[in-house]
């Protein structure tokens, strides 16, 4: 559910979710007025006047959603370790064996190839191959206001730029694009305008809070991903995905194309444009 203030923004929100049907994607959906936004959509405030619902969405909570990825990796015979930095890779040009060492007490391991997929951390590891593309954390917050009841579906607030997700014990709220080091320490006044913003259009308990986060979405400056091989053929990148979701929008796709690239050893045509030598 999307909602509004008013039918203006509403209706220019619908007719562009139609034009994508002349990109052959599928859209079902209903313009609707702020009663009926609020029977779908049982924690919007009277204050909303006009949303749109729309069909055939899905939506995952994060942290069951790592866990099954983690779990299916083991299950077909890979390894995860937990709680370990990478500190250094080490490519040789004449072996396709890569030495890769491991947390503090610098565990060496060796791959026939490596992919790095670390975020905004990502031109750490890969700059001295190649890649020269910048890649900034695009910071954004969230957090988790309590609800007298659990929403049937999640919320999305265009004129706020807030989108909020039902999650356990309460609506997960997420927003904004911060610019800065992925380390750089949470601002308090970045949650307090979201939770303002969120008061005006939710009937949820912004005043206590819980949860309260900050993460980094890896942007590039074209606004494209760097998916592919860099200037050592054995080491290749996957990032850059920005607010499109390197573990649910793109990421499966990113997956399934540079496994092909990998394991058959050359270019794909479909990723010609997220070269991350670019």
């Amino acid at each position: 559910m999307a909602a509004w203030h008013s039918a203006a923004p509403r209706d220019a929100f619908a007719e562009k979710l139609r034009h994508l049907a002349s990109f052959g994607v599928p859209v079902r959906l209903d313009a609707v007025d702020g009663d009926a936004a609020r029977a779908a959509a049982p924690l919007l405030s009277k204050a909303v006047r006009a949303g749109v619902l729309v069909h055939d969405q899905e939506y995952a909570e994060p942290f069951d959603l790592c866990a099954a990825l983690a779990a299916s990796i083991t299950r077909r015979g890979g390894t995860v370790v937990e709680g370990a930095a990478v500190r250094e890779l080490s490519a040789v040009a004449s072996t396709a064996r890569i030495g890769i060492t491991v947390g503090a007490a610098e565990d060496v391991a060796e791959f026939d190839h490596v992919v790095i997929a670390t975020g905004a951390h990502l031109p750490a590891l890969a700059g001295s191959y190649g890649v020269r593309a910048l890649v900034q954390a695009g910071r954004g917050y969230s957090f988790t206001a309590g609800t007298a009841t659990p929403s049937p579906t999640p919320i999305y607030l265009p004129g706020a730029r807030l989108a909020c997700t039902p999650t356990t014990g309460g609506l997960r709220i997420a927003g904004l694009m911060e610019f800065d080091r992925p380390e750089a320490p949470m601002r308090r006044r970045r949650i307090e305008a979201m939770a303002r913003a969120a008061r005006a259009l939710l009937d949820v308990d912004v005043a206590h809070r819980k949860d309260e986060w900050v993460g980094s979405r890896p942007c590039t400056v074209d606004g494209l991903p760097l998916i592919g091989a860099t200037r050592h053929p054995n080491v290749h990148v996957a990032g850059g995905h920005g607010m499109w979701g390197i573990g649910i929008t793109l990421g499966p796709q990113t997956g399934r194309l540079l496994a092909r690239q990998i394991t058959g050893g050359t270019s794909l045509p479909e990723l010609t444009a997220c070269d991350p030598l670019r």
